[in-house]
């Protein structure tokens, strides 16, 4: 079954190859492997498998483990467009979490991986990125957003106020999204950059959605979004699917299970120009949640 599996995954389009190692039909499991041939651990194993049609739906370049149990995504969703992405459920801190968005790929990619080499299928993407925006006469740059913010204390979130009629959610969990990911970069809903929060842009958002305990479903959209971010946690029943659409590519969905996270953010420097001041919609939904808990984030910055 897993050598046909992978077999499968080999074949897919645009996606990043998953590599077995001493694969065979005795050996057991196969172990798959990030962009630059590390082992994944299991967690961030299970959350790739159970991903792979939006490996080809999104067009993923680069995919690599940055800390055990998260997972850092590059796609390419349309030619020369990133969408940033992660998932896991890390034990410590995040290393990219906190400035991801104020990050050039090649600076994220290098912090990611500690100076690894970028990978061809990366580069390309990059190219493609670099001909999109002198193409449509851009003039965007990183070094117009804030500096690197300093290392700040991990400071604790309190939990939102429970619906009317249900428990505390602190009684009814206490797995990673209602500890480590309200707490953390990936989850915190405050916008002083002074505070470990997922806002790091210079200037606060113009469009936000952050519910916490939120049960059945949510989204978000938003029409013009020169710098778009969502995020949810799952937090309490079984597995939601998270989704990623724009008027720029048609979209995909993520799995993402129980106690775990799954972040991203699409930026287009391109849109800022002339005559082409027409940023990318984007479309964040959490479904298949029928009875579930998780934590939604959606925030956006207009041009």
């Amino acid at each position: 079954m897993m050598i046909r599996f992978l077999q499968t995954a080999l074949l897919v389009p645009g996606a990043v190859v998953l590599l077995a190692l001493g694969a065979s039909a005795c050996d057991g499991d196969a172990l798959v492997t990030d962009s630059v041939g590390t082992p994944l651990g299991e967690k961030s194993e299970a959350i790739v498998l159970a991903n792979l049609e939006a490996e080809a739906s999104l067009n993923l370049v680069a995919r690599v483990e940055v800390q055990p149990n998260e997972l850092l995504e590059i796609y390419e969703p349309a030619p020369g467009l990133f969408l940033v992405s992660s998932a896991g459920a890390p034990e410590g801190p995040s290393p990219i979490a906190k400035d991801a968005m104020v990050t050039g790929i090649r600076e994220l990619w290098s912090r990611a991986t500690n100076g690894q080499p970028i990978s061809a299928e990366l580069e390309a993407a990059l190219e493609r990125s670099e001909r999109r925006l002198v193409a449509r006469g851009g003039t965007y740059t990183f070094a117009d957003a804030a500096p690197t913010s300093p290392e700040r204390e991990i400071k604790p979130h309190q939990l939102a106020a429970p619906a009317m009629g249900q428990p505390a959610p602190a009684s009814l969990s206490s797995g990673w999204c209602d500890t480590d990911y309200l707490a953390s970069d990936h989850g915190n809903c405050l916008f002083d950059v002074s505070e470990n929060a997922v806002w790091t842009w210079p200037s606060d958002p113009d469009f936000e959605i952050c519910v916490d305990d939120h049960r059945d479903g949510a989204w978000g959209h938003h029409s013009d979004a020169f710098y778009g971010y969502s995020s949810v946690c799952a937090a309490e029943g079984s597995q939601v699917q998270f989704t990623v659409s724009s008027d720029e590519f048609s979209g995909g969905a993520w799995s993402v299970p129980l106690n775990t996270f799954r972040w991203y953010y699409l930026f287009d420097p391109s849109c800022n120009s002339n005559p082409f001041d027409d940023c990318p919609s984007l479309h964040a939904e959490v479904t298949q949640a029928s009875n579930d808990r998780f934590h939604f984030r959606f925030l956006i910055k207009e041009l």
